[in-house]
């Protein structure tokens, strides 16, 4: 009895070694296929949608484009959140599978091309809804949608629709922060940040200070907007003039409970920007469009968020703005971090979303 306890002891550990060793084996060949996985290309905000027979099907296609279409808000002019390009599964090829944001849509178990393809990427048996990260590019999100007739599949889409917004504008904006940061971060003007305003604050390579003020350096602007710090830094191309400013006030619980004040707040301190015009100062335009304002979150921090279109008074200008209101109360303040952009007869959308992706590097401390 004692020898067939030590045979099995042995047994069992040998068989504990063994599954730890392909264990172990298994996590380095995924790594090693990670490593070896090439960079996702196309639009950062284009929507691959595959599916059979979709291109020779419009009716489908306009009830698909109905079913995930989704404006952007606080915008001059609407603008979709993707731009969608349709492509036919058997014209899915090497490079299309390499976009950052691929949207497989089938009716099965009739489309056998979009089960055989779905099958080679995963082997989970429920896929009404998959959403999978890294398949064919990196950083890439595919989602797998489908349903048993094309009546199913638009209400599955429909129901899913914010899920699966919000998973491919996730993966857009890691891919846009690559972009944006890799080996391009002023660590100058991020660590300049950070001592004089103590917080922190990665600054893109192409952006330059407009305006710099806190106690002892250009207090008489600190003192006219009532303001604790300010910093305006802008980046300008041919095509766009993108701006941010982050000022911060005393701490006051009667300013945050108040949408009304903190407008009348963001106002004031919007005149400090101008244009060459005599007179000309920035304000909010209030009668051409609605604002929006919300409880949101910037990295993590419990903030409100106040979106809308901004007008040079005196001249002809104007364009959309965000501006996030982030409590201190450690560090007794109130932080406004804002941008703002102008690019005269272009779309906003991707300018947007990358002055997003910047705005989300901020945190408290230093």
């Amino acid at each position: 009895m004692r020898y067939l306890v030590i045979i099995f002891s042995i047994i069992f550990i040998f068989s504990i070694s063994s599954c730890n060793h392909k264990d172990s084996k298994d996590k380095k060949n995924q790594e090693k296929q990670l490593e070896n996985i090439p960079t996702s290309i196309g639009g950062i905000y284009e929507l691959f949608v595959v599916g059979e027979n979709l291109t020779s099907n419009p009716e489908l296609k306009i009830k698909i484009s109905e079913s995930i279409s989704q404006i952007i808000p606080a915008l001059p002019q609407p603008e979709q959140m993707f731009s969608l390009t349709f492509i036919d599964v058997n014209n899915f090829n090497a490079n299309f599978r390499k976009n950052i944001n691929v949207l497989l849509l089938s009716v099965l178990p009739k489309d056998k091309q979009m089960q055989n393809l779905i099958g080679n990427i995963t082997t989970k048996e429920n896929i009404n809804f998959i959403k999978i990260k890294n398949v064919w590019s990196e950083p890439q999100k595919v989602i797998s949608v489908s349903g048993n007739t094309e009546e199913a599949l638009i209400s599955e889409l429909q129901k899913r629709k914010v899920e699966i917004f919000n998973s491919f504008d996730k993966t857009s904006k890691i891919k846009l922060r690559n972009l944006i940061y890799k080996k391009n971060e002023h660590s100058k003007f991020t660590k300049r940040l950070s001592e004089n305003h103590n917080f922190k604050f990665l600054v893109p390579k192409n952006y330059f200070f407009v305006l710099e003020a806190f106690p002892g350096n250009r207090d008489t602007i600190l003192e006219k907007y009532n303001l604790n710090s300010l910093a305006w830094m802008r980046s300008e191309s041919e095509k766009s003039n993108n701006n941010i400013i982050i000022y911060s006030v005393d701490y006051d619980k009667k300013l945050l409970e108040s949408e009304k004040e903190i407008f009348k707040l963001k106002s004031k301190v919007s005149k400090i920007v101008t244009s060459k015009n005599k007179d000309s100062y920035m304000s909010i335009d209030t009668i051409h469009y609605d604002y929006y304002f919300q409880k949101n979150k910037l990295n993590n921090l419990e903030a409100f968020e106040l979106k809308g279109i901004w007008q040079m008074e005196n001249d002809w200008m104007g364009g959309p703005f965000i501006n996030y209101i982030i409590p201190d109360k450690k560090n007794n303040r109130i932080i406004f971090i804002e941008a703002f952009i102008y690019a005269a007869g272009t779309q906003k959308r991707n300018f947007v979303k990358r002055l997003e992706v910047i705005l989300e590097t901020f945190s408290l401390g230093s």
